[in-house]
C-alpha cells in the first residue's frame, strides 16, 4: 500500500475496527433494552456506579449511527469524488457497487423478518415490506417488522443516489435524467432529516484532509469536543432519571459537533499505521470483524425480539445471572448474524463481478 498516494490506498487504518464497534454498540444498546428494565426502575441499592457505567455505555446507539454516516460519507462519497477528480469515475460501476452492497444484506434481513414476524404471532405488512425493499421507510412507509435500524438504511441509499446523480449532472452533457433524479431526491428529503445528509457530506470532505499537515492541537480539541457532545447528547435523551429539555437547534448543534469532532479524529488516525505487533493484531482483527458489521446492524433487532418472545428474561437487577443472559443473547446474535452474512453479504464481491462482467463489457 502506497501511503503517498491517496488514490492507491486500499485500507484506512482503524476505520474497520471503529465500524464494527459502532455496529456492536447498537447491539449492546438494543439488547440492554430487551433484557433489562430502565435504570430508573432498578431498586435503590442497584443504582450504583457499576450500573451507571453499564447503562451509560449501552445508551450510545444514536451516536454510533452518526459515526456510521461519517464513515459512509468518507468511504463512499469521498472516494467517488476523488475518482471524479482523477477522471476515473464510472457511473455504471458506481451504481452496481452501491446497489449490490446495499441489496444483499437488505434482502437477507427482509427475508429473515418474515419467519420471525410469524413466530411472534404477528402479520407482515407487505406494503411496508415492499417499501423497505425500495428504501422508502421514513418517506412513504414505516420500517417493516421489528427491524428499527432500517430507518437509517433509507438515508444511506438516498445519499448514494444523490452523489451519483450530482456527479452525472456535472459530467454528462445530457442533464435530463440526473436533474429528474435530483428533484426526486429533494422531494425525498422533504420527509427525511437533512442534517444527516450534511453529516454524510462532512465525512466525504474529510477524505481530502488526509494528506494535509495538521497541528496536534486539533486532535486534542476534537477529542474534547467528541466527549463533550456525547455527554451532552445523553442529557437530552428521554429518561425517568435525568433529562434536560433542549430545543431542536441545540440538539442538532450537538450532533454536528459530534460529527465534526469525529471527522477530525478520523483525519488523524486513518494514517496512523500500527507500530507494534499488538496494535497490528487489533487493526487486523477489526478488519475481520467489520466484514459482517452491516449484517449485524440490520438483523440483531428482530433476533432480539425473537429471543425475548421465547423466554429470555427482562431483568430488574444487575447480577451474574442477568449479565449471563445478556451475554448469551449477544453471542447467539453474533452466531446467527455470521450465518446470514455467509449466505448473503459475503457474496458481495462475487455478485458485483458477475454483474459487471455482463453489463460493463
Amino acid at each position: 500500500m502506497n501511503n503517498n498516494s491517496l488514490g492507491n490506498r486500499q485500507h484506512f487504518y482503524w476505520l474497520d475496527l471503529i465500524r464494527f464497534l459502532a455496529a456492536f454498540e447498537v447491539v449492546l444498546c438494543h439488547y440492554r433494552g430487551f433484557f433489562f428494565v430502565e435504570y430508573g426502575l432498578l431498586s435503590a441499592e442497584q443504582q450504583n456506579i457499576f450500573s451507571q457505567i453499564f447503562y451509560f455505555s449501552t445508551r450510545l446507539g444514536h451516536e454510533a449511527v452518526l459515526i456510521f454516516f461519517v464513515l459512509s460519507g468518507l468511504l463512499v462519497g469521498g472516494k467517488a469524488l476523488e475518482k471524479v477528480h482523477l477522471g476515473t469515475f464510472n457511473l455504471k460501476s458506481y451504481s452496481i457497487d452501491r446497489f449490490v452492497r446495499i441489496m444483499l444484506p437488505l434482502i437477507s434481513v427482509l427475508l429473515l423478518i418474515i419467519p420471525i414476524t410469524y413466530a411472534l404471532g404477528e402479520q407482515i405488512n407487505w406494503i411496508n415490506w415492499v417499501g423497505n425493499l425500495f428504501s422508502l421507510q421514513g418517506v412513504l412507509v414505516r420500517f417493516v417488522g421489528h427491524c428499527e435500524p432500517l430507518w437509517s438504511l433509507a438515508y444511506e441509499v438516498w445519499f448514494y443516489i444523490i452523489i451519483g446523480a450530482a456527479i452525472a449532472f456535472f459530467k454528462n452533457k445530457n442533464k435530463t435524467i440526473p436533474t429528474i433524479v435530483l428533484i426526486i431526491c429533494a422531494l425525498i428529503f422533504l420527509k427525511l432529516d437533512l442534517k444527516y445528509l450534511v453529516i454524510w457530506c462532512m465525512g466525504a470532505l474529510t477524505y481530502f484532509t488526509f494528506k494535509s499537515k495538521k497541528s496536534k492541537v486539533f486532535i486534542y480539541l476534537a477529542i474534547f469536543g467528541f466527549i463533550a457532545s456525547v455527554f451532552c447528547l445523553q442529557l437530552t435523551r428521554g429518561s425517568r432519571t435525568l433529562e434536560f429539555n433542549v430545543n431542536d437547534f441545540t440538539y442538532d448543534a450537538l450532533q454536528y459537533l459530534l460529527a465534526i469532532s469525529f471527522c477530525i479524529i478520523v483525519s488523524f488516525i486513518a494514517n496512523a499505521k500500527p507500530k507494534n505487533r499488538f496494535s497490528s493484531y487489533i487493526n487486523n482483527l477489526g478488519t475481520k470483524l467489520a466484514v459482517f458489521s452491516y449484517t449485524l446492524y440490520l438483523v440483531h433487532n428482530p433476533l432480539g425480539w425473537l429471543m425475548e418472545s421465547i423466554g429470555f428474561p427482562k431483568s430488574e437487577s444487575i447480577n451474574l445471572y442477568s449479565i449471563g443472559y445478556y451475554i448469551l443473547a449477544i453471542i447467539i446474535c453474533l452466531i446467527i448474524t455470521y450465518g446470514v452474512y455467509w449466505c448473503f453479504e459475503k457474496r458481495t464481491h462475487a455478485v458485483k463481478s458477475f454483474i459487471k462482467s455482463k453489463l460493463l463489457k
